[in-house]
């Protein structure tokens, strides 16, 4: 996936009043400046109430296809659509909760302060302006759930002066699947 890519998808997002924030190794390249290396997808998370919308949007605006939907047997809110060029948009839902926000994937949970939003955090990779967290929350989150070496490396010494608590979490999927055999909560 290229930056254009990133910017046609946000610009259909915008024109329809949203505007999702960028996480991954899209937000790690935002907060350095420049595209470091190839993306395979890009991350991102809208409030749970536009998530609906947000998929409609690019499933018959864009001709984003469904890939997969396995989050739905957890209960979390993420939809992987894949283009016809197989580039691959991942959008989570998250839940506002007092102060702090929460989303999740099949694998993590990520919460953390409305403050590592608020007020937004914009960057621009060769003309595309997107939100993305603050950078404490950026590192947190790429220290603890990124798979990609490069990226850990790029935040591994990432200071900043004004901290953003971020807690995150990895699960296993046996976890997943055992909790939901049982009925049990998962997180």
């Amino acid at each position: 996936m290229n930056i254009e890519t990133v910017g046609k998808v946000l610009d259909a997002l915008n024109a329809h009043g949203l505007e999702p924030i960028v996480f991954g190794g899209w937000s790690v390249d935002g907060c350095v400046g420049v595209q470091r290396r190839h993306h395979s997808d890009l991350d991102m998370v809208v409030p749970v109430e536009d998530f609906a919308k947000c998929v409609h949007i690019l499933t018959h605006d864009m001709n984003y296809a469904w890939k997969s939907n396995s989050c739905f047997l957890t209960g979390c809110q993420k939809a992987e659509l894949v283009s016809e060029q197989n580039d691959l948009v991942e959008v989570f839902g998250y839940v506002q909760i007092d102060e702090e926000i929460r989303f999740e994937g099949l694998l993590f949970t990520v919460q953390t302060s409305l403050k590592a939003m608020n007020p937004q955090h914009k960057i621009s990779i060769e003309g595309v302006s997107f939100r993305v967290f603050k950078p404490d929350v950026v590192r947190t989150m790429t220290a603890k759930l990124s798979q990609v070496q490069e990226d850990k490396e790029t935040v591994k010494n990432w200071g900043t002066e004004d901290r953003v608590q971020c807690t995150t979490e990895q699960r296993s999927y046996a976890g997943n699947r055992q909790a939901m055999l049982i009925g049990g909560n998962i997180g």
